[in-house]
């Protein structure tokens, strides 16, 4: 067998491209809110989850001449909150931002969320040298940003990268999540029948 080089959950890289699987501190943007109003957010850490091959186009667009003809521009970036696990866990996490509190994870559903066998759920371990803590992200939190947006801030924000195994792990779990399909409350005679 083949030994892989991958050796660690998260590299670095020198930041001179937006890349998939970025990990940006401190993310500050503004999103709408009710009855046109405008909101501030902040989250301590983003992964961006777009895919490097759109990002490396995004990136190229940047760096020439945008005089000339170009159809492959990237619009928005996608990327996710990575909540310190522990604020998650206790329900804390949206607290500063809509002043609630989420329900606390119990025990057993905390062992399947960092084993990653909760399908709303990935779940980062910590890492002392990156100075990164338990991180969770939770698929039902996720933004667009504008390219443009994303790289006036990067080179303040850019803290760290998931590693490729794991950020197409994060990826193809983040694409099961938003792809389900909502199935309708079934009449337990027809749910017999199926069964």
């Amino acid at each position: 067998m083949l030994k892989s080089k991958i050796n660690s959950i998260y590299v670095t890289h020198d930041a001179s491209v937006v890349s998939q699987g970025d990990i940006l501190r401190d993310f500050k943007f503004i999103i709408g809110g009710e009855g046109h109003s405008s909101i501030e957010i902040e989250f301590p850490y983003v992964i961006i989850l777009s895919q490097d091959c759109d990002l490396t186009w995004g990136n190229n667009f940047f760096n020439r001449d945008t005089n000339k003809p170009f159809n492959q521009y990237l619009h928005n970036i996608l990327l996710t909150p990575a909540f310190p696990a522990d604020l998650v866990r206790g329900g804390e996490h949206l607290k500063e931002l809509y002043d609630f509190v989420c329900t606390k994870i119990n025990s057993d559903n905390w062992k399947r969320i960092k084993q990653n066998n909760n399908s709303r759920y990935h779940y980062f371990p910590a890492d002392t040298e990156m100075q990164l803590p338990d991180l969770l992200v939770d698929f039902k939190a996720y933004y667009t940003i504008p390219f443009g947006y994303i790289r006036e801030l990067y080179d303040e924000s850019y803290h760290a990268t998931v590693n490729e195994l794991f950020r197409e792990r994060l990826s193809q779990r983040f694409a099961n999540f938003i792809t389900r399909i909502a199935l309708p409350e079934i009449p337990a005679a027809i749910a017999q029948q199926i069964t």
